[in-house]
């Protein structure tokens, strides 16, 4: 309840009840969870609630003298002058080129007689070190109405930002302060420039179009033109073989604090795992700037994009009229369970409601200008399966298609993998989906639908489902944009998620703006805007390794799932959906291509020879494997790890027997051969 008092009683013309629904902190209060308020003429604020009934005061701070007679009158006495602040001259500098600064202090009310005045200082300049000390008291002379503050810059060295003076009054009984109640003086640094690098970005991938970004930081004199930093180049990735530097991005202008310099991949073809890249600020060759700290960065990770040779169960490049009767495909909409779905031809090319089925395969490049797809590149063939839905229908409504491969069934230690090119709807409606999954029966539509009411009419395949499958969110909009699905139905017709998922805004740095969409918070959605002059196509993997699912785009880790459902085998599912009732917008779809199996299935270490001069660990694998899928490691003194890989010379004995031929050890040692994927 507000109110407000008057001569310290209570008016009840002014009552007023604040009330908010009932929440879980309060369970059924009679009013609500409501919040009770008034204030008095002090102004002070008591408020209360009505779950625990706390009563709480909040004061607006300064002197006031509250007198309440016998009678229920009230009286409040504040000083009778005000003093506010204001930086008349805002900006000053180390080298006295600029005047001092100046706070210039104002008084209304009594200006008779003279009135000293606190104030505080605060900032990133120290009192002191970086201007002159002030003692942090000021005196208005009789009849004055204003007085000033002057800050006047220290030389200070080394090198460092502009820095910050703010003064604040401080409250008094002989005065009140009054708004503005504070402001602040700036510093400019006027030391010769000093430069220093730190990383931006964590990560850039091998294949795309991706960059990682160092930052240079200027202090120091900003006004001056820096025409080109000596920046240079180290760690286990070598220049101009698995990346390349923009050198045009260190210059800086004048004004210019921060300056960002990007490095770019190459796509060597060779799988070399995981590099570093690191940035050194060198010696200025014109003497215009010093080094500064740090003077090298943090490490950049260039993530290798290629695949050890695969050992293949199953794949369809997607690329041949064949595909066709390679797939079967099952369909779910709610509340309108009308067909309306586009395959191998785009929404606007179809331009109808119904089931719209173009001639397969789908040529991307044709229809679309999308570059070849990533195991396409070397072929330059640019064919591929291309789905959408929702996109004609009159009727606003939820939909999913999901294809599976005809007779196709994995179990064990196995890796589904496939080139992805996600589309975001251009303008409104512009969450949907790219749906997949492993360990799948082949009969039911899996998907999430986020309404959870009108049902009728859609077939029981659209709300029943079965094995691990996973939304891939095009706009990264927060509503589930990485997250994994499995059975049991829950009662609102939806799959049970497997992980509270993981959120774009971690992602942002991987599927950096652009050249990926920048879609609601910037970045972290690996998807493309519609017609994007960046088009980037991502590599998607769901391995299962003993009872362990882990998904991967771009080869980071997006999560990773303890398998504790009943699917542990099962066929493999490519789809798309659109979760939300409504008519989706242009664009929005996704295309597949280059799908494939492959085996998982650890090695077996069969027998070990250990003569005096070297070591031979022979162990069995896939018949169809070779020696480059495999690394021996080792481990010392423990035997459950941790395990590092160690030079080795694997080589084939034929029908998946291989061996692993070392020195030998000093000391004794655990080994273990991992397969690399």
């Amino acid at each position: 309840m507000m109110f407000t008092l008057t001569n310290g009683v209570i008016d009840t013309s002014t009552l007023f009840t604040l009330t908010a629904p009932a929440t879980t902190s309060v369970t059924a209060p009679a009013t609500g969870n409501g919040r009770q308020m008034c204030y008095d003429a002090a102004g002070n604020i008591y408020t209360t609630s009505s779950g625990q009934a706390r009563l709480r005061v909040y004061a607006p701070g300064g002197y006031t003298v509250a007198t309440t007679g016998s009678d229920g009158s009230f009286a409040l006495t504040k000083p009778s002058t005000s003093v506010s602040v204001v930086a008349t001259t805002n900006t000053t500098s180390m080298d006295t080129s600029l005047p001092p600064g100046c706070f210039t202090l104002t008084r209304a009310g009594n200006t008779a007689a003279t009135l000293p005045v606190g104030y505080t200082l605060t900032g990133t300049a120290t009192n002191g070190v970086q201007y002159q000390l002030l003692s942090g008291t000021v005196t208005f002379q009789a009849n004055a109405v204003s007085t000033n503050v002057y800050v006047t810059a220290k030389p200070y060295a080394p090198a460092g930002p502009t820095r910050s003076v703010i003064l604040t009054i401080n409250s008094s009984n002989t005065y009140a302060p009054a708004a503005p109640l504070m402001d602040t003086v700036w510093i400019i640094d006027t030391n010769t420039p000093a430069i220093q690098v730190a990383v931006k970005d964590a990560q850039f991938y091998e294949r795309t179009n991706d960059y990682a970004r160092f930052t240079l930081t200027r202090w120091g004199n900003t006004n001056t033109t820096l025409s080109q930093v000596n920046l240079t180049y180290g760690g286990t990735a070598s220049a101009g073989t698995h990346y390349y530097a923009e050198t045009a991005s260190t210059n800086f202008n004048p004004g210019d604090v921060n300056v960002d310099v990007f490095v770019f991949p190459i796509h060597d073809h060779v799988v070399t795992g995981p590099l570093t890249v690191t940035a050194t600020v060198g010696a200025a060759l014109d003497n215009s700037y010093i080094v500064g700290t740090p003077a090298t960065s943090g490490a950049v990770t260039r993530v290798d994009s290629d695949d050890p040779p695969e050992t293949v169960l199953w794949s369809d490049s997607l690329n041949n009229a064949a595909t066709s009767n390679n797939w079967t495909f099952l369909y779910a909409a709610a509340p309108d369970p009308t067909v309306d779905y586009d395959i191998n031809i785009t929404a606007a090319a179809a331009a109808s409601a119904g089931g719209n089925i173009g001639t397969w395969p789908f040529d991307y490049y044709a229809n679309l200008a999308i570059p070849p797809a990533p195991h396409s590149e070397l072929s330059g063939d640019t064919h591929g399966l291309y789905m959408t839905v929702n996109k004609n229908d009159a009727i606003a409504a939820s939909a999913a298609l999901n294809f599976y491969p005809n007779g196709q069934s994995f179990s064990g230690n196995f890796a589904l993998r496939f080139d992805m090119f996600l589309i975001e709807n251009d303008t409104s409606g512009t969450t949907e989906y790219a749906l997949f999954g492993i360990n799948h029966s082949g009969s039911d539509t899996n998907w999430f639908r986020n309404s959870t009411t009108t049902f009728s009419g859609v077939g029981a395949t659209g709300w029943n489902f079965d094995g691990i499958f996973y939304d891939a969110e095009s706009d990264g909009a927060d509503l589930g944009q990485y997250v994994g699905y499995s059975s049991p139905t829950t009662a609102l017709n939806n799959p049970t998620p497997i992980t509270p998922g993981v959120g774009a805004d971690g992602l942002t740095g991987v599927f950096k703006a652009p050249p990926w969409t920048p879609g609601a918070i910037g970045g972290g959605a690996c998807a493309n805007l519609n017609g994007s002059a960046t088009p980037i196509w991502a590599d998607v993997e769901i391995a299962q390794i003993n009872g362990v699912i882990s998904w991967y785009i771009n080869h980071t880790l997006i999560f990773a799932y303890t398998n504790t459902t009943a699917y542990k085998s099962g066929t493999i599912m490519l789809g798309y959906e659109d979760g939300y009732d409504s008519i989706g917008s242009s664009g929005g779809a996704v295309i597949y291509a280059n799908a494939r199996v492959i085996s998982l299935a650890s090695p077996r270490i069969t027998r070990i020879v250990d003569p005096l001069a070297g070591m031979t660990i022979v162990f069995q694998a896939n018949a169809s494997d070779v020696p480059a899928q495999f690394t021996l490691q080792k481990s010392s003194p423990l035997p459950a790890g941790p395990y590092a890989d160690v030079a080795s010379t694997i080589t084939s004995l034929g029908g998946g027997s291989f061996q692993a031929v070392k020195a030998k050890d000093a000391s004794p040692a655990f080994y273990r051969i991992r397969r690399i994927y």
